[in-house]
């Protein structure tokens, strides 16, 4: 049965873009899905034996969002054993969730879809499935949908570098707002009031506004983000000002090590770089930081690289640090990660990110609370009080070391980078250290 669809101009923009890699992100009920399914059936029909893949992160949402709305738009149907669709003239429509797609090797695609893109953390998935983009078939184009998610991988490929054969088509609700009822778009302009950064990047699309469910640091972030202090390029100070590092070690080697470098002036924090790898020795991060061109103060390190560790000589990685690096390590002191996370809230709106800490800027985004999947709905989701342990959580735990030293250097009446002292500081001339950073190793002159 066929079916009339009169699309507005920015979708049509999309469904007739002939780019290599278009986008389509926009706001709330602005027809994405719809668009970019046409599209991809459109693709499927025109070019016999082709294969298509509609991709969606969660399978949750594959199942009861996406398949149900491809069928609702198209009239066919999905056979729910191996999630394709078979055309009458042997082309092919696959959908998979997030997880499947490392099992996509041998799969030569002629178009794919990301629906919901920015629920991808970063570019691996787009790039996994660009490079299966080599069918045989008169034309093969990869497509992504979704709402804007602050400065992130999107973000940062179709509209900061505007990359050849990337084509960005933007909108605004307002731009749909006559295909829908009157009664949602009354309530959705609610959200002005209610819930202004969700009203600004719901409806308005906008790049700086956001505030992640269950994200500690979003909504400070994205404030940061529209002050200016993200993607900075001038947050180096003059190269003599000392750079002190803040560390999260991977306890295994699947574990990420994350390193913040941070510059201290008068009341404001600069974060110039940052680095994070796995499955490394102390001598990769001691080489990595030795070839940066920073005049370092100190090395500061979390607890547990004061554990013993098993070798030719029973040392620290902390001891094995300061050996490579023949300079001053210090112990981040005790304290708990609810102190830890507030200490990050009383600060960041000091900060300054040079536009080398994205990675780490992206770990600030999206830490976030455990789900509690029992109590959450698909409307409303419901997390605990403790963090979720993910790929955030190293960067994010690095950052929050900073944060503690910085806040009791405040209350012991001392700044880390003042001038007037040296660091690390000399017990007998800080009576609070002890509460600060505890004792590490005695260091070599």
């Amino acid at each position: 049965m066929e079916q009339t669809i009169n699309l507005n101009l920015k979708q049509r923009l999309f469904v007739n873009s002939s780019a290599r890699f278009p986008a389509f992100i926009a706001s709330w009920a602005s027809g994405k899905t719809m668009c970019a399914l046409i599209k991809g059936l459109q693709l499927s029909e025109t070019f016999p034996d082709n294969l298509g893949l509609v991709v969606r992160k969660k399978f949750t949402d594959l199942r009861d969002s996406t398949l149900k709305d491809f069928e609702s738009y198209t009239g066919l149907t999905v056979n729910k054993a191996d999630k394709e669709v078979k055309l009458a003239n042997g082309s092919t429509i696959m959908f998979r969730h997030g997880d499947e797609l490392s099992g996509l090797q041998n799969v030569n695609l002629g178009w794919f879809i990301i629906e919901q893109s920015e629920e991808f953390e970063s570019a691996e998935q787009f790039d996994l499935l660009r490079g299966r983009l080599r069918r045989a078939v008169g034309f093969r184009q990869g497509m992504i949908i979704g709402n804007t998610a602050g400065h992130n991988w999107i973000w940062d490929r179709w509209k900061n570098k505007k990359l050849d054969g990337y084509e960005l088509i933007e909108s605004d609700l307002a731009e749909n707002a006559h295909n829908l009822p009157d009664d949602f778009v009354k309530d959705v302009e609610r959200l002005k009031i209610e819930s202004p950064k969700k009203y600004n990047r719901y409806v308005l699309n906008s790049w700086e506004d956001y505030d992640l469910d269950g994200a500690f640091y979003a909504a400070l972030m994205s404030d940061a983000l529209k002050d200016k202090r993200v993607d900075c390029d001038d947050a180096i100070i003059a190269s003599t000002e000392k750079v002190y590092t803040f560390w999260d070690l991977g306890v295994r080697a699947s574990d990420t090590t994350a390193i913040w470098f941070v510059q201290f002036v008068k009341d404001h924090i600069h974060l110039i770089d940052y680095y994070e790898n796995y499955g490394e020795g102390m001598q990769h991060y001691a080489n990595w930081l030795n070839k940066r061109p920073y005049a370092y103060g100190c090395d500061y390190l979390p607890h547990d690289a004061y554990n013993r560790q098993m070798g030719e000589v029973v040392q620290t990685r902390a001891e094995i640090l300061q050996k490579l690096r023949n300079n001053p390590v210090e112990k981040i002191c005790d304290h708990s990660i609810e102190g830890r996370i507030q200490a990050v809230r009383n600060i960041i709106h000091k900060c300054k990110f040079h536009k080398n800490c994205s990675t780490g800027v992206n770990c600030l985004n999206h830490y976030r609370r455990k789900k509690n999947e029992v109590l959450s709905t698909d409307e409303q989701p419901r997390f605990q009080s403790e963090p979720l342990h993910d790929w955030a959580s190293n960067g994010s735990d690095a950052f929050g070391y900073m944060a503690i030293v910085y806040e009791n250097m405040t209350i012991a009446g001392r700044r880390i980078g003042d001038t007037s002292m040296q660091l690390p500081i000399n017990p007998s001339h800080n009576p609070y250290r002890n509460n600060i950073l505890s004792r590490g190793f005695k260091r070599t002159a």
